[in-house]
């Protein structure tokens, strides 16, 4: 169609008007009819010095299984510097594509369905190639043996420096595993609901003490003794405690003794009805490198403070104070940093 057409020619111009000096490209027309492979092709080759590619769309639009492999191939000789490749696929990057691009600096398995048969051929490429890797995600991934082998083997593990796990299945022993031979792992993301006890924490500690930002997922099961495990254990920057049911206000003592109050800078708590205002700004107060705070109550918790009969009937829930709000904001600000999702709530 002329409208097409005209879409079509627009984006060429740009890109050709840019004389090669491209860095970034992304494409989210994968399933209309502006562009054919080759003409997306096309683009690229015009952008030799592209660093990130993003097509977006399901592997039946212009990118598709017939073509996939094809595609990143020649895409990867006319842009030898990307980085950062995102392309529609039937698995993870890491089984359908990544082994092209050798300079890219995290090695996806997250897949975009499951009813395909894992491909350990693809896995076994993309690890090889991949040297330059400093991250591993595997969201929503079934983690066995055999994948921590692999990736423990590669050339890239002595670099890798993030690890997520978010959503993932995996057995504390596979964790351990990937903290006692990733050397240079500083980030690790739990998944969601994890219950590794005290034990595991304290395994987790020794066997990788260089863990910095810790993200312990949604609804993780540690208690106070398992905290301040952690917190004595660890030298973090960055620490998230989202949804931790078993956690007692107490643990805001934990981290301040510890000495994590001295280190973080960052810390993200969310959905914790247990910790109140002045217990979030006692925090604060006591962590003299801390800037950036994510903060963030439920609807019903919002409501709750701010009713004393249905608090009376639902329990306790951390009392939201204004001015500790104000006073959290403010000393915030001055270290240069702000708060964010921070409870806002309304004078009656």
């Amino acid at each position: 169609s002329d409208q097409a057409y005209e879409a079509r020619k627009s984006l060429q111009n740009f890109v050709t008007s840019t004389n090669g000096q491209l860095r970034h490209l992304s494409y989210s027309g994968a399933s209309s009819q502006y562009f054919s492979m080759p003409e997306l092709l096309e683009l690229c080759r015009a952008c030799p010095l592209l660093r990130s590619l993003f097509v977006h769309g399901s592997p039946t639009g212009v990118i598709t299984a017939a073509n996939l492999d094809e595609f990143a191939s020649a895409v990867s000789r006319a842009c030898p510097r990307l980085h950062c490749v995102y392309l529609p696929r039937h698995r993870s990057p890491a089984e359908d594509y990544q082994w092209h691009f050798p300079r890219l600096e995290c090695l996806n398995f997250l897949r975009a369905g499951s009813a395909s048969a894992f491909r350990w051929d693809g896995v076994e490429a993309t690890l090889r190639t991949c040297v330059h890797a400093t991250e591993v995600d595997l969201t929503n991934v079934t983690v066995s043996p055999r994948l921590v082998d692999l990736i423990l083997a590669a050339p890239a593990a002595g670099r890798l420096k993030r690890l997520d796990i978010n959503e993932a299945t995996v057995s504390p022993e596979l964790i351990l595993r990937f903290a006692g031979g990733l050397e240079a792992l500083s980030d690790l993301q739990f998944p969601h609901e994890f219950d590794g006890g005290r034990a595991f924490y304290s395994s987790l500690v020794q066997a990788r003490p260089s863990i910095a930002k810790l993200g312990l997922g949604l609804s993780n099961e540690l208690d106070d003794d398992a905290l301040r495990i952690i917190c004595n254990g660890l030298r973090l920057e960055h620490l998230e405690l989202t949804c931790v049911e078993n956690l007692t206000d107490r643990a805001i003592n934990i981290i301040l003794e510890s000495p994590c109050a001295e280190t973080l800078r960052s810390i993200e708590i969310s959905y914790d009805p247990q910790f109140s205002s002045e217990d979030v700004l006692r925090l604060v107060r006591g962590c003299p490198e801390l800037a950036e705070l994510n903060w963030e109550v439920s609807e019903d918790a919002q409501l709750l403070v701010q009713n004393a009969v249905a608090a009376a009937i639902w329990g306790r829930v951390g009392h939201v104070d204004g001015p500790n709000v104000d006073a959290i904001n403010a000393l915030l600000e001055s270290r240069g940093g702000k708060a964010t999702r921070v409870p806002v709530l309304q004078e009656d």
